[in-house]
């Protein structure tokens, strides 16, 4: 695993509210991080999976295509 830690990170496309079959609240979504400048600039793309109290985050500060999230953690490989 290696460490994310980035302020620009921006929301792919809209999402939903969704609850799990155990009635657990979640949202699905795309990051697309822009890396690098001029020639050598390029996109990344992660799909982010937010749980429970997070994803109710997200819809109560209206999180939507474009917003701009600070995201830290680990990513698994």
């Amino acid at each position: 695993s290696s460490d994310v830690c980035s302020s620009d990170l921006r929301i792919a496309g809209d999402f939903e509210l969704q609850k799990s079959a155990n009635h657990v609240p979640y949202a699905r979504f795309g990051l697309i991080e822009n890396i690098g400048y001029g020639e050598r600039a390029r996109s990344q793309y992660y799909e982010v999976w937010a749980y429970a109290e997070a994803a109710n985050r997200l819809i109560k500060g209206k999180a939507r295509k474009g917003s701009l999230l600070w995201v830290s953690g680990q990513q698994e490989r």
